[in-house]
């Protein structure tokens, strides 16, 4: 039987729409990013942060010795030093920002400052205190303002011709007091926005929250979804866990974290790593073959370790710090890229479904903005980028782990609901050709039904006509009765000529094909033991016996010897189970992967035969069985009819 085209299919016009309207989403993205990176926000935060490092140097001075040291990090902004005596530090760096008439804002916490220009003095706190030979001053104790809980700020107002000028700030603290020992890092500003920077900084927290938590929203749609139709994507679960835990990850270390009680209370590296292994994992499970053992081999280790430290830094009573710099997870999403590569390499078909030239352009798009996003701190794109190749440099790779991840993770979220809607697509289509084939079937019994009806009437008048002709006969009107013979032998012509089944639908189908392929000289063998009423949707029982018999017919035709062409069906009832099998003989097509292969020319809308069997066999609690030799193929069912 021909498929016609049917709707439901992926329209031109809608996937180009469809397509438009995302890159034009994107696209607003992008220009709203690039309007804030080139707003004339001029308050600029110098301090290093774990991500973000500002060229600063360190100097600690202790017990009388001066030191260069290199801070780690507890978290996003804590610095840890060296634990020994501090009696002050001092940062210093060259000025390459140029803004028209530029402030310096200073905030000494639990101790007192002093701020160098190309070391010039522009600002101290101690007013009579003698300086050291190595450049320090000797105060004690008595030298310092009472200890508050609340940072000083202090405004200076630098040159005209500051740029590419040396900045130094050293702050002292009081000896004899528990407090934290913090470096001074200035805001410079032209006092003209004093609120961008605070809208910056919430920008890209505010910005991956929303997003992340659509995601999630959007994600669990698409598992309860899969879970209705009784086929559940269980490794989506694995993205919704990533991103509940990119949500906690933000939170804590962001603002949010600072006034949050409950919040507060996260550890953010601890998450952090366990937002990067969860989405590996679901990398790994993608990929096949000895590419997915490698990425699993290097996400154990990875936890082993950070449970190594975790449980030495328990036993010493230390604070653990996982992944400082994030050299281990850098390299592990490294070695993730290597594996995708060499996954696309090997399967390029797998992969390859989603990158042409339509999803790479929303791909380069949502990288370019997720680079926009994370560089909202930074003046242009080249200066973040040139940040994280010198922190790499440096052994700090924690602001490349965050694109990495980002990007990743946009890239694994849109494939997982680029292959969702691919399925509904494909559903929506398998659905659309059965309903054709449904109909293209029940019109054909409509029209059996119609002919059996004939043939009851014919041969209710046949004793009619047989009067007829003895009264011709008898009468010598020969001529007339020889006319008459004619008439009746073509309307007998026209009639049905087999019965298969007592049951009607089972009869005109199986009459139909197995009609068409003795026309077509293919040996026909059947056994058909079937009540007139058998228990079955009429339209389910049409949809199996029709894509068994349209099947086998296609392939009987592609064997080339004559000789060897046949189809053997069966269907019969027994108790409460109604058993189908066909068998007929097939020439060069059967895939490599064991699946049916069409030889119609309109490939397009076929495929849907098998899927379209399994559903109905699954609607009567059965499978559909296929077995195959070199040269014979069988399909085989037993439906459990209903009470």
């Amino acid at each position: 039987m021909k498929e016609k085209f049917v709707p439901g299919g992926r329209s031109p016009i809608l996937t180009l729409l469809g397509t438009a309207v995302m890159l034009f989403i994107l696209f607003l993205v992008g220009v709203l990013f690039l309007s804030l990176q080139n707003t004339n926000v001029t308050d600029l935060y110098l301090g290093d942060t774990d991500s973000k490092s500002q060229g600063w140097q360190y100097e600690l001075l202790s017990e009388g010795q001066v030191q260069a040291v290199v801070p780690h990090y507890a978290d996003e902004y804590t610095q840890i030093f060296p634990d020994v005596p501090i009696q002050a530090i001092k940062i210093t760096r060259r000025m390459t920002e140029t803004i028209a008439g530029a402030t310096l804002c200073i905030a000494p916490f639990q101790g007192q400052a002093e701020v160098f220009l190309d070391q010039q003095l522009l600002y101290t706190d101690f007013a009579y205190a003698e300086r050291g030979e190595n450049g320090y001053l000797l105060v004690d104790d008595a030298d310092f303002r009472p200890l508050s809980d609340e940072a000083r700020e202090i405004t200076l107002t630098l040159p005209e011709r500051y740029t590419g000028s040396e900045l130094s700030i050293i702050t002292y603290f009081p000896g004899g007091h528990d407090i934290a020992h913090i470096p001074t890092f200035p805001l410079l500003s032209n006092g003209e926005r004093q609120a961008s920077g605070y809208v910056i900084g919430m920008l890209m927290p505010m910005t991956v929250i929303i997003i992340s938590t659509i995601l999630l929203v959007v994600l669990g749609i698409v598992f309860l979804i899969g879970m209705r139709a009784d086929r559940p994507d269980f490794t989506i679960l694995l993205m919704v866990l990533f991103y509940v835990l990119l949500l906690l990850d933000t939170a804590s270390s962001s603002i949010f974290g600072i006034y949050s009680s409950v919040i507060h209370q996260i550890n953010p590296l601890m998450v952090h790593g366990l937002c990067i292994t969860v989405l590996c994992i679901y990398i790994a499970i993608k990929l096949t073959g000895w590419r997915r053992g490698i990425l699993f081999l290097a996400i154990t280790g990875q936890v082993l370790m950070d449970g190594i430290i975790v449980v030495y830094s328990w036993v010493q009573g230390n604070q653990y710090d996982l992944n400082q710099n994030g050299i281990a997870i850098f390299l592990m999403l490294t070695l993730t890229i290597l594996l995708i590569v060499c996954e696309y390499h090997r399967h390029p078909q797998k992969i390859g479904t989603y990158f042409n030239f339509k999803y790479g352009l929303i791909v380069f798009l949502t990288f370019f903005i997720l680079c926009l996003i994370q560089s909202a701190n930074f003046d242009n794109l080249p200066m973040y980028f040139g940040a994280i190749f010198s922190g790499i440099r440096q052994g700090n790779c924690k602001a490349a782990v965050t694109l990495l991840t980002s990007f990743f993770a946009a890239l694994t979220t849109m494939m997982l609901i680029l292959a969702f809607v691919r399925r509904m697509i494909e559903t929506q289509r398998m659905l659309d050709v059965l309903q054709t084939r449904s109909e293209s079937a029940m019109a054909s019994y409509r029209m059996m039904q119609v002919a059996t009806e004939q043939t009851r009437a014919a041969q209710h008048e046949l004793r009619h006509h047989v009067l007829a002709l003895a009264g011709m006969m008898k009468e010598g009107k020969t001529e007339q009765t020889l006319q008459y013979i004619a008439t009746l032998q073509n309307s007998i012509e026209s009639l049905p000529t087999a019965k298969y089944s007592d049951n009607f639908l089972v009869n005109v189908v199986v009459g139909n094909y197995l009609e068409q392929a003795k026309a077509r000289g293919i040996s026909v063998k059947h056994h058909l033991s079937l009540p007139i009423q058998i228990g079955i949707e009429d339209s389910d029982l049409c949809v199996l016996l029709t894509n068994m018999l349209e099947n086998a017919l296609e392939a009987c035709e592609q064997v080339p010897e004559a000789a060897n062409k046949y189809i053997y069906i069966q269907v019969w009832k027994n108790d409460k189970f109604l058993f189908i099998s066909c068998r007929n003989s097939y020439y060069n097509c059967i895939a490599p992967d064991g699946t049916y292969k069409s030889m119609k020319s309109d490939h397009g809308y076929h495929g849907y035969g098998l899927p379209a069997m399994r559903t109905i066999a699954e609607k009567y609690n059965s499978i559909i069985k296929i077995e195959y030799t070199q040269d014979m193929f069988s399909v085989k069912t037993n439906l459990q009819l209903p009470e």
